[in-house]
């Protein structure tokens, strides 16, 4: 019998701590913005209010939507703060 292309629960479990690192890690606080989870710290192009840092419309849909497996807060605060700067 041909094994199962299914991922085991193992695979599961892995992706998940990975998930959970990389949120984690780059979730940062700013006062001007409060909880947020940059796509990349380093790519700031010069800005002018100083940041180091970039939240991307799309990426950061996303991310919310990921960060809402561990953590509620990070996620509000990301779809918050996203939508905040779509709409400012």
């Amino acid at each position: 019998m041909a094994e199962s292309l299914l991922p085991t629960p193992t695979y599961w479990r892995d992706s998940h701590a990975a998930l959970h690192s990389v949120i984690g890690w780059n979730t940062i606080y700013t006062p001007y913005e409060g909880m947020v989870t940059p796509v990349s710290r380093g790519w700031d192009f010069g800005s002018a209010t100083g940041a180091n840092y970039v939240l991307f419309d799309w990426d950061n849909l996303f991310l919310a939507q990921m960060a809402a497996v561990d953590s509620m807060d990070v996620a509000w605060a990301n779809l918050i703060q996203i939508l905040r700067a779509a709409t400012a």
